[in-house]
């Protein structure tokens, strides 16, 4: 079989490594929570190893726009009563969810796109918001973008004149100075010379 071929048109939805596996009841009421029609689904198969649920779509038209509904988390919710987050991604990890933090909420999001259209592809974006049981359900600062990343965004970048921090999943800590994975700011042999 064809490695491009594995996990076409698939959504991952990633539960954390301490929650169960939910039953196939669960599951599907989860997908009609999201309005995910049947004829827009092709299969569902869950890895316990990696704790996670993979959906694979129909095509890649309804994959793309179910991702593009999916907030940053959303809650899933067992028979039980319990509930625990995840979170969405393609199957083949192209797909992220980037948060943004620092930028002042004055800065209109195509300075955003101007910046990181350099890494990928922009499809949407979110501005987060505080929860309401905090009585604020204000914005909190944070932006949210769905993006198809064709090279890796470093985890600090200048939009306009400010300087903004980035956050997604997989992204790889390099140390600020000298940019290497393998150590932090701190620890940089580089620092200690300066």
């Amino acid at each position: 079989m064809d490695a491009k071929s594995v996990h076409l048109n698939c959504l991952k939805v990633q539960f954390g490594p301490a929650t169960k596996m939910p039953s196939d009841k669960e599951i599907f009421a989860f997908f009609r929570k999201r309005n995910w029609a049947p004829d827009t689904l092709k299969a569902m198969f869950r890895a316990p190893r990696e704790h996670c649920v993979y959906v694979k779509f129909r095509s890649e038209e309804s994959m793309k726009a179910a991702l593009l509904e999916c907030p940053a988390t959303a809650v899933f919710q067992y028979e039980n009563g319990e509930s625990v987050e995840v979170t969405f991604a393609t199957a083949r990890g192209d797909y992220k969810y980037v948060r943004i933090f620092g930028l002042p909420i004055e800065i209109e999001n195509k300075e955003l796109v101007s910046v990181l259209s350099k890494f990928g592809k922009v499809h949407s974006f979110t501005r987060e918001r505080y929860g309401p049981d905090t009585g604020y359900p204000i914005f909190n600062g944070v932006r949210g973008i769905q993006m198809e990343l064709s090279k890796e965004i470093p985890a600090q970048l200048y939009v306009q004149h400010f300087q903004v921090r980035v956050a997604y999943d997989g992204m790889i800590n390099r140390c600020f100075v000298c940019k290497a994975p393998d150590h932090v700011k701190v620890d940089c042999p580089k620092r200690s010379s300066l």
